[in-house]
């Protein structure tokens, strides 16, 4: 019989759909040498029910459906808004669901180890653990496991992750039909970093001093909503503070570069104008250039959402969630295009072999310094390529 194991490495994309639905307890989910999580069975323990099959995204495929209505919106406060990656749309739609008395899964960052993983909430109090972006892959754990158990308490549920996260989910719940109770919610997805290279940059960092690390940000506005950055702050207070624009740091120069994503990243099957999801959260780039009012382009600093709904029940689901919110409705298709990370995967880097050949001999962080530069060349052909997305009438 064919086992889950013997789905392609490079397009697995490490959902652990399969172990959460192992009625045996077969499947675990490992890391390999890049330092990604792939399901490993054991034969012994397998029953051959076929259940990991039938969860499996990528063996088990589900029609997405298409573009029902597009917002550019923000939150009315400027503190949540500064917290928050963009314009503050998951809080909002986040702390909808909590003053329902809903559950809310999404992922949070161990600060001690750098580790990201699923979890779920049920009080405002815990909002703040679970947004802003952690530019690592997730480990989703048993999160799929615990929403359908919430659900099959007629909880409601609102499941945030990477769209491949999503159609996890959805092969697990497969036909169960929960469309008044669950709410899904992915993020335009740039591509997912390794977890391993992750954590190893965060012990590199604390044997330089940086320790112990109060909080993580990678997507810190003080400089404003284009002028992001990684933000570590540490110390027994807390006070101390290093702070990295996205090209001045190592880790991120690799993620921009592409140089560790997951293998199925870079043929990603959850691009375009479709999705599995409710609804799909990005920024809104360039809004000033898409009709948009003067009111929504005044949230330059703070950060502006670009929010995609899928579904009638998304549709249902945004209208209950104007409270503090300012939503407002976009007639321009071509906003979807201003984050080609919607509708492109990543490149491939070809140093990508090298990078990880260097790491497992002298470490991460040499491998990191070595292949993850911005070089002038790069830079340049990066120009011209906007150049002549602007021309084709995607970019603007």
């Amino acid at each position: 019989m064919k086992t889950i194991e013997q789905i392609k490495c490079e397009e697995c994309v490490g959902c652990g759909s399969c172990m959460n639905i192992c009625p045996v307890g077969c499947i675990n989910m490992q890391y390999d040498d890049e330092g990604f999580l792939f399901p490993q069975v054991d034969i012994e323990r397998c029953v051959e029910c076929g259940k990991c099959l039938d969860a499996c995204p990528i063996y088990k495929k589900k029609v997405p459906e298409g573009i029902k209505k597009i917002y550019g919106g923000y939150t009315h406060d400027t503190a949540i808004a500064l917290k928050s990656s963009s314009g503050g749309a998951f809080w909002n739609l986040a702390s909808t669901m909590i003053r329902r008395g809903g559950v809310v899964f999404g992922a949070m960052i161990d600060c001690e180890t750098g580790h990201v993983h699923h979890t779920s909430i049920q009080s405002l109090d815990d909002l703040e653990k679970i947004t802003k972006s952690k530019y690592v892959q997730s480990e989703i754990g048993n999160a799929y496991l615990e929403a359908y158990e919430f659900l099959s308490q007629d909880r409601q549920v609102l499941f945030c992750g990477s769209p491949c996260q999503i159609a996890g989910l959805k092969a697990f719940l497969g036909s169960k039909n929960y469309e008044k109770r669950l709410i899904t919610v992915e993020f335009i997805c740039h591509g997912v970093p390794s977890p391993c290279v992750w954590e190893e940059y965060i012990r590199y960092l604390k044997a330089e001093g940086i320790e112990p690390i109060c909080d993580i940000n990678f997507r810190d506005k003080r400089n404003g909503w284009h002028n992001f950055g990684l933000s570590i702050k540490y110390g027994k207070k807390g006070n101390l503070d290093r702070f990295r624009t996205i090209r001045n740091d190592d880790y991120y120069n690799g993620f921009i570069e592409n140089l560790f994503l997951r293998k199925s990243c870079y043929r990603c099957k959850y691009k375009g104008l479709h999705s599995l999801a409710d609804i799909s959260l990005a920024d809104f780039w360039n809004c000033e250039n898409r009709g948009v009012s003067e009111e929504l382009n005044s949230r330059q600093f703070e950060g502006i959402s670009l929010i995609l709904v899928f579904s009638s029940c998304g549709l249902s689901y945004i209208s209950e969630c104007t409270e503090a919110f300012y939503l407002e409705e976009v007639q321009d298709i071509k906003s979807i295009t201003t984050n080609v990370a919607q509708i492109k995967s990543p490149e491939y880097n070809k140093k990508r072999k090298a990078f990880y050949s260097l790491r497992a001999k002298k470490g991460t962080v040499i491998a990191l310094q070595r292949y993850g530069h911005y070089t002038l060349r790069k830079r340049i052909f990066n120009k011209a390529k906007w150049k002549l997305w602007r021309v084709l009438g995607f970019y603007r």
